[in-house]
């Protein structure tokens, strides 16, 4: 990847997502430098710097959506940002007390009247008032899910971990489930034995559920990739931010996953699959040529796996650049299907 304007040569960890491969932008320590959070989790943010999402802390609280300008700190790990301002245009129309669910709705593309906002800070009230639930409620009411607390309180909880800890959670849910079966349980009984034996397993289960259920109407499948995707066949833990949405197309449903990842040797690389359920589309996109031609190496393998899919590949194919430029996919999948 390009160094970006405030960037120097050379590799620096401390200016890398933890525990993921790859290059980032190298920021050079004291830069000031601009960006938007996109997700608070773990103890610390994503924040949207450069075109890509970075893993930090912050001197002081920020909140889904906010813009600001801040000292980069690379000498700590992780990055820390020294907030010097703050800036919130989109949300300056709302009364202080009904800024964090405005906030929240329109990180997810949704209306922020105040309809939406009543309806989700009456929820949010009738749960406790627990700031830590206005993401989850929100991610709910994108997904055309009910506000409940047995939903929402399992959700927050799964929102509020690093990747990190999602993915060691798998490992010990696929630990279990396995043992489990092993004795002749069936799945669904296994799933319900493993919850039983550690909550976190079952509220593990109930959050991604909930995540996979699709984005529905113009909810943004781009601004925030909150479901935590295990990759296996790795010498170490490594993850994919997965998003659901489904579409109107020419009065036909399609589904489309969003995906990022970050490989060793590949880098990042990020995508999209289609499907009306019939037939299958898949886009990914490289961070530069050499990546692409890695990935092009390993495309028919790739084909191959998908063979084994109930769905019928019309389209696989490799660009150059992370950004998306409109759904031209989405029209192979239209006129082939």
């Amino acid at each position: 990847m390009p160094s970006g304007p405030n960037s120097v040569g050379g590799a620096s960890d401390s200016a890398k997502i933890p525990g993921v491969k790859g290059d980032v932008p190298l920021i050079r320590d004291g830069a000031l430098i601009e960006g938007t959070v996109a997700s608070a989790q773990g103890g610390g943010y994503w924040v949207r710097l450069q075109g890509k999402l970075l893993w930090a802390r912050s001197t002081i609280p920020l909140f889904v959506g906010q813009r600001f300008i801040a000292r980069w700190d690379a000498k700590s790990d992780p990055p820390l940002l020294h907030v010097k301002s703050l800036t919130l245009p989109a949300i300056e129309q709302f009364a202080p007390e009904d800024r964090p669910f405005a906030a929240a709705l329109l990180s997810r593309g949704l209306m922020a009247n105040g309809e939406a906002i009543s309806f989700l800070k009456g929820a949010w009230q009738q749960m406790g008032s627990n700031l830590t639930l206005i993401e989850a409620l929100t991610e709910l009411l994108a997904r055309g899910l009910p506000l409940k607390g047995e939903l929402a309180l399992p959700l927050a909880w799964y929102l509020s971990l690093s990747p990190q800890a999602v993915v060691s959670l798998w490992g010990e849910l696929r630990a279990s489930l396995k043992r489990y079966m092993e004795d002749g349980a069936p799945l669904r009984e296994a799933l319900e034995l493993a919850g039983r034996d550690r909550s976190e397993l079952r509220d593990l289960v109930v959050a991604h559920k909930a995540l996979l259920h699709p984005l529905e109407g113009g909810a943004k499948s781009e601004a925030l990739f909150p479901l935590v995707w295990p990759l296996l066949g790795e010498d170490e833990p490594l993850w994919a931010c997965v998003n659901l949405q489904v579409l109107e197309r020419r009065g036909q449903k399609v589904y489309r996953a969003s995906f990022a990842f970050e490989g060793r040797r590949i880098g990042e690389v990020r995508g999209d699959a289609f499907s009306n359920g019939s037939s299958l589309v898949i886009a990914l996109r490289a961070r530069d040529e050499p990546s692409k031609s890695l990935i092009e190496e390993r495309l028919e393998e790739l084909r191959r796996s998908l063979s084994a899919v109930s769905l019928s590949l019309r389209h696989l194919s490799v660009s150059v650049g992370l950004s998306r430029h409109g759904d031209v996919t989405v029209g192979r999948l239209d006129v082939t299907a």
